[in-house]
């Protein structure tokens, strides 16, 4: 294994899954009159902007550096713009269709992908680590 793939292996045991999750997606999914994923979408985003947005670049360079497993999930709107007022107390059955799709494989991916947080093999549930320095 060369150095950049210990160094990709170690910030996965330390760092979780980038999930971006944007809500009322409107935009196409496209580029270049392409389709692409939502997964190519953010990794156009995190590309490199001009010289003049430098501080901009800091971040992206960040995110791709520490969190090489990244995923990005785009939601349309759950209801009609009309319904929106009355979100909270709409049945699920009112929901949009494709929302529902995006939310349940956005879930599922969590469930999948999400472990719980160790340190030195012990599990972090909030308690006090009982750590043994000798």
């Amino acid at each position: 294994m060369n150095k950049e793939e210990n160094e990709k292996e170690d910030l996965e045991r330390i760092f979780p899954p980038f999930v971006w999750a944007i809500r009322d997606f409107t935009l196409d999914l496209e580029m270049d009159g392409k389709a692409i994923t939502p997964d190519q979408y953010l990794e156009n985003c995190l590309e490199e902007k001009t010289e003049k947005m430098k501080e901009f670049n800091e971040c992206r360079k960040c995110i791709k550096k520490f969190f090489p497993d990244k995923k990005c999930f785009v939601f349309p709107q759950p209801v009609k713009k009309q319904d929106l007022k009355s979100l909270e107390i709409l049945s699920d059955e009112k929901l949009d269709e494709e929302f529902v799709a995006v939310s349940k494989h956005f879930c599922d991916y969590v469930y999948e992908r999400a472990k719980p947080k160790t340190v030195r093999g012990a599990l972090l549930n909030g308690r006090p680590l009982k750590v043994n320095f000798a």
